[in-house]
């Protein structure tokens, strides 16, 4: 049996960690969350990671600045914007600075599920 993939998510709401980690956990990942953007670099630094889900609208530390930093540590990881306040502009900002993928809540979680293998998969 491979390795589970380990994803890191980092949002603020205690309920959409809750859901998120428990949905992709079932679905075979090994999941760690964080409720800020300092926690997941933190974690970042001190454990494997594959894919990193972030959510943009954060207090302290904003998803993008997230990426920003996750990005001078470790240019080619995986890394996905999930956000409720999705607009085209902040969209291509992400990807400006090297987002691979940006999802707009609420997620669909066959979506996101398959979106993690596939980065998962090209990032080997």
């Amino acid at each position: 049996m491979p390795d589970p993939i380990h994803v890191l998510y980092i949002e603020d709401s205690e309920i959409q960690r809750l859901i998120v980690h428990d949905i992709l956990q079932n679905e075979g990942f090994d999941v760690i969350t964080a409720a800020s953007g300092n926690d997941g670099l933190t974690i970042l630094r001190e454990q494997p990671v594959d894919v990193v889900l972030c959510d943009l609208a954060m207090p302290e530390m904003d998803g993008l600045e997230v990426l920003r930093q996750i990005r001078a540590l470790s240019p080619t990881l995986p890394f996905v914007i999930l956000t409720a306040q999705g607009t085209v502009n902040t969209a291509e900002k992400g990807l400006n600075l090297g987002a691979n993928h940006y999802l707009q809540k609420p997620v669909e979680f066959d979506e996101l599920v398959r979106l993690i293998h596939h980065l998962h998969h090209h990032n080997r």
